[in-house]
């Protein structure tokens, strides 16, 4: 597997010639590997498709498009291949490989999550645009979860920052930032801390600081 990070995430492809996809396979939450590997990248020719099965564009990988399969069930894969748990993965690939193979899986199992409205129960659609799913029938959008990835503290010599909740009773200080990123993105020490900079002091909050 090549060791290289030229990685742009986008849910739509950009204006131009692309050169031929990459494929990542996932099914049941489990990665196709090469055998004996832990390569999971694919060339289009080495995994043939249906149509009809599910797929989402996950960026360009190298100028490449690159998407992930959701194959359903653990069958139909090259005689050269086997399923493996993506936690397997970890220690034994580089940071940026072990990123995309979570990115991946985590993006099917939100599609499966999402295909019927959880509150009405319709079918979804995928919207263009965006990576979301569209319920026609209530007009709710569902997107994939956004979850902390750091709970900073500040601090300045000996004290550090708390904040009160006014819709609490208690006298209950917490701390005040958490750092949120899209499923998938890379985590960054700089940008994250841009991110919490900008959360503090965006128009309508008091300078804390």
């Amino acid at each position: 597997m090549t060791l290289t990070n030229d990685f742009y995430p986008c849910s739509s492809l950009p204006e131009g010639p692309l050169l031929e996809p990459l494929l990542i396979a996932v099914a049941e939450m489990k990665l196709l590997c090469f055998e004996g590997t832990q390569r999971f990248l694919f060339e289009s020719m080495q995994l043939p498709v249906d149509k009809c099965v599910h797929q989402h564009l996950l960026g360009l990988y190298n100028q490449r498009p690159c998407y992930v399969v959701d194959i359903g069930v653990l069958s139909r894969i090259p005689n050269d291949a086997g399923w493996r748990e993506v936690r397997s993965l970890l220690g034994h690939v580089d940071d940026f490989h072990f990123n995309l193979a979570g990115r991946a899986t985590q993006i099917i199992q939100w599609d499966r999550d999402h295909r019927f409205c959880g509150c009405c129960g319709s079918p979804t659609t995928l919207t263009d645009g965006d990576r979301s799913r569209f319920c026609h029938n209530c007009n709710q959008l569902f997107y994939p979860r956004i979850s902390p990835c750091a709970i900073v503290v500040i601090t300045r010599g000996e004290h550090c920052l708390l904040a009160h909740l006014m819709a609490t009773r208690d006298a209950l200080a917490k701390i005040i930032s958490n750092v949120f990123i899209p499923t998938g993105y890379h985590v960054q020490a700089e940008k994250n801390a841009n991110l919490l900079l900008q959360s503090l002091f965006k128009p309508g909050k008091r300078n804390l600081l």
